[in-house]
C-alpha cells in the first residue's frame, strides 16, 4: 500500500466528492533513482521515467483528455513514450546527488497539468510521487496539503 500522504489526501477529497473528476489538477510528480554515472550521459534516467509515466497516464480513466497531450502531439516523433520522454527532456528541473565514482542519486522533478479523475494510478504506486498538487476550479486553486 502507499504510505505518501500527499497521494492519500488527494485520494480522501476525490473519493468524498469534494472535486469532480473532469476537474485540472497542477501535479509536480517526481521520479527518483540509482544509476551509473555513464547512464548519465545517454538519457537513461530521463527514459526509465518517461516510461513509467507514459504507462501511468495510459492507465487512467480517460486517457485522451489530460492536458498534457496537448503539447504531445505537437512534438515530432514516432509514439507516445518518445513524446513524453521529449517533453520531459524540455520540461524537468534535475538534481543529482554524487554516491561514489559510478552512481549518483537522481531527482527528476517535472510540472504537469492532468485531469483528476486521470490521476488515481499515480495514488497506488511510488515509483513517480505527486510531490505538490494544486486542484484548477473555474475560480480558484486549491492546494492540496498533506
Amino acid at each position: 500500500m502507499n504510505s505518501n500522504k500527499l497521494h492519500e489526501k488527494i485520494r480522501e477529497l476525490y473519493e468524498k466528492g469534494l472535486f469532480g473528476p473532469m476537474l485540472g489538477i497542477k501535479c509536480t510528480v517526481q521520479y527518483e533513482s540509482l544509476c551509473e554515472r555513464s547512464d548519465l550521459e545517454h538519457d537513461v534516467p530521463v527514459s526509465k521515467m518517461a516510461e513509467k509515466l507514459s504507462s501511468l497516464l495510459l492507465d487512467g480513466h480517460h486517457p485522451t483528455i489530460n492536458p498534457i497531450n496537448d503539447h504531445l502531439v505537437e512534438m515530432e516523433t514516432n509514439n507516445y513514450e518518445e513524446a513524453i520522454c521529449k517533453f520531459i527532456k524540455e520540461n524537468y528541473q534535475f538534481e543529482q546527488d554524487r554516491l561514489d565514482n559510478t552512481q549518483d542519486y537522481l531527482k527528476i522533478s517535472l510540472e504537469l497539468v492532468l485531469v483528476l479523475g486521470n490521476v488515481l494510478p499515480f495514488l497506488d504506486q511510488n515509483d513517480i510521487k505527486i510531490t505538490k498538487a494544486k486542484i484548477l476550479t473555474g475560480p480558484f486553486e486549491y492546494e492540496v496539503q498533506e
